[in-house]
């Protein structure tokens, strides 16, 4: 297992990797020497004999940071600038002999890797090893058609920070097309910017694109109860939300003061660990919060209680701080009314599952997405910051997205909906991920599920009418095998 920088990467990978090992499987993890990938790996309990560690530092807070900055500044859809912070972590894992030597003394049949953060990948091209692709984000557009080699569903699916109602109007999906060739060039400029570590290694497939592209299976944490049904490649699985569960016991503190809020009813905050919210943010939520007379547990970490002090930021009243809470035993209990969440992929699954509604503030990557599919879905309330923050806007845009959930029973209605469409298979999330990577290990690397796209010429395809102008959606000629 090759695992991203953060907290919510791990975490479902090491779901999966709990179900291997339970079916008699051995996991290893290959992992960056650094603070963050240390304090992760000892908060699931991963012994250190059961990882290999490259020496390279990941630079985590300078990556939040970058992808902040920009967000902040109107100009998120340039959050592939900050990919080559990324260039020296591959470059570290191909480069060190002794964790190329360590993954070969291994014998690894298969490497699974967290996509977005491809550090593992380099290792297993160099070795000739197979791999299977971790999409915890879930299925986005562009990402589906230069890095998975799969359709894009341009005619049902938004691209890349895009929104639009379902089904999609006419120009709705010309505006999608459009968007589907500017997220290709971002893939462009995603590939040269790791693809010199191919090259100058000289490995097999001599691309990070290609590479990717050649993953035995693709796995993507999501769910048809919330997505839009997608044309996929039979390489790609769908396999629900790989961090939900049924709660467990709440410790007896917390348990007492949910129960003794039932007539009242709790607002439960929780910012996520991939993108840490800043003073001005903190300082809206906190206002919105005074203003709302009722019970609100806000999960608050040492950073952001010492951003909130720094800054002479007041927690109201009516809050119950804390700097951690068991989410997926939280979210179920009748007296939480809504979840104000950043909307990462992880949490809205937790929030959909347990038939909660959510308001969601979006900060990077999928969450604009799933803010406002939430709304479309009406389960929940999308809160678009303003770029730069207007701190009133946002302190009033919340405080009207709580009255409004608080005040109709149909948020909540609808969340319970989806959770039943959620819960209504015989097999987990889990489950079904640990046989996709069985399936692709037993059958040694091939490539037999892959559909033939990426062969395709410059000239447009041949899709059925309907099909909302894919045919301006010219096909990347390569050599996807």
């Amino acid at each position: 297992m090759s695992p991203g920088p953060v907290f919510s990467h791990w975490l479902p990978l090491y779901n999966i990797a709990q179900e291997l090992i339970a079916r008699g499987h051995s996991v290893k993890w290959l992992k960056a020497i650094d603070a963050e990938h240390e304090r992760t790996a000892k908060k699931l309990g991963v012994p250190e004999s059961d990882c290999i560690a490259f020496p390279v530092t990941m630079e985590a807070e300078v990556l939040r940071k970058a992808i902040l900055d920009l967000r902040q500044a109107g100009r998120e859809k340039d959050m592939f600038t900050v990919l080559p912070l990324h260039q020296k972590v591959c470059d570290g894992a191909i480069k060190d002999n002794a964790t190329v030597a360590a993954v070969q003394a291994y014998e690894p049949d298969l490497l699974v890797y967290d996509a977005p953060f491809p550090y593992g990948l380099p290792v297993a091209n160099k070795l000739k090893i197979p791999a299977v692709s971790m999409w915890v984000i879930g299925p986005l557009g562009d990402f589906l058609t230069y890095l998975v080699g799969s359709p894009s569903g341009v005619s049902t699916m938004p691209q890349f920070n895009m929104w639009y109602p379902q089904p999609m109007s006419f120009w709705s999906r010309l505006q999608n097309t459009k968007a589907w060739a500017i997220g290709l060039l971002m893939m462009k400029a995603w590939d040269d910017a790791y693809s010199p570590i191919w090259r100058e290694n000289g490995m097999p497939d001599g691309s990070y694109a290609k590479s990717q592209r050649r993953s035995v299976a693709s796995i993507f944490q999501g769910d048809f109860a919330y997505l839009p049904a997608l044309p996929m490649s039979p390489h790609c699985h769908v396999v629900g939300s790989l961090t939900a569960r049924p709660p467990q016991a709440l410790p007896d503190k917390l348990q007492s003061f949910l129960d003794g809020a039932l007539d009242t009813g709790v607002i439960y905050i929780s910012s996520g660990t991939s993108a840490v919210p800043d003073a001005a943010q903190l300082r809206g939520i906190s206002k919105a919060v005074e203003n709302i007379r009722i019970p609100v547990l806000w999960k608050l970490t040492a950073t952001d209680k010492n951003t909130m002090k720094t800054n002479s930021i007041p927690i109201p009243k009516n809050v119950k701080s804390m700097d951690f809470l068991p989410q997926n035993d939280l979210l179920p209990h009748p007296a939480v009314k809504v979840f104000v969440t950043q909307g990462g992929t992880n949490s809205l699954y937790e929030t959909i599952y347990h038939g909660t509604p959510a308001i969601i503030i979006p900060l990077i990557v999928e969450q604009t997405y799933n803010a406002n599919q939430a709304e479309m879905l009406g389960f929940g309330l999308a809160i678009d910051l303003p770029a730069p923050l207007d701190l009133k806007i946002l302190e009033q845009h919340l405080t009207r997205a709580f009255k409004k959930i608080l005040a109709s029973d149909s948020y909540s209605h609808k969340a319970k909906e989806l959770s039943h469409l959620m819960r209504a298979k015989r097999w987990t999330p889990v489950e079904k991920a640990a046989s996709v990577i069985e399936e692709s290990a037993w059958s040694n690397g091939s490539l037999h599920n892959h559909v033939w796209e990426h062969r395709q010429p410059w000239i447009p395809s041949a899709d059925v009418p309907g099909e909302s102008w894919k045919t301006l959606g010219f096909q990347k000629k390569g050599n996807f095998l």
